[in-house]
Order: C-alpha cells, then sequence, then structure tokens
C-alpha cells in the first residue's frame, strides 16, 4: 500500500459518510412530513367532532365556490397544559 491507496480510501469512506448522511436526513424530513400531515388531520377531526353537524342548515354554495361555515364556537377558558 502506498499514500495514494490510502487516501483514496478515506475519499471513499468520505463519500460513504456523505451519502449515509444524506439519506437520514431524508428519512427524517418524510417522517416530518407524515407527523405533520397526522397532527393536521387529527386537528381537522376534532374541530370537527367538537362541531358537530355545523354545517346543517346553511345555505348551498354556488357552483364552483367552496362551502364556508362559522359554527358558533362555546366559550372555553383557557388552561395551562
Amino acid at each position: 500500500m502506498n499514500v495514494n491507496d490510502l487516501v483514496q480510501q478515506r475519499i471513499e469512506a468520505a463519500r460513504r459518510k456523505i451519502q449515509a448522511d444524506r439519506a437520514r436526513r431524508a428519512q427524517l424530513a418524510a417522517a416530518r412530513r407524515r407527523s405533520l400531515a397526522a397532527r393536521h388531520s387529527q386537528k381537522l377531526f376534532n374541530l370537527h367532532s367538537r362541531d358537530g353537524n355545523a354545517g346543517v342548515g346553511c345555505q348551498p354554495a354556488a357552483e364552483g365556490q367552496i362551502p364556508t361555515v362559522q359554527p358558533e364556537r362555546r366559550a372555553t377558558p383557557w388552561k395551562p397544559l
């Protein structure tokens, strides 16, 4: 083995580490996106279940428009976690 071989081994090891780091960051980013989507989904579910059938009895939206429903919200006191 000469010095050039040792340098090439170190370069390859550094490349493998860089690729592993990129893969790990990509996996973490994907997990963050799934978690964020799940939190948003749960929040919408909770809002819908809390409001019940808030959209019942409202005027239908015009064709091509999104209906807007603003149900009466119960006043809930703020509680620290």
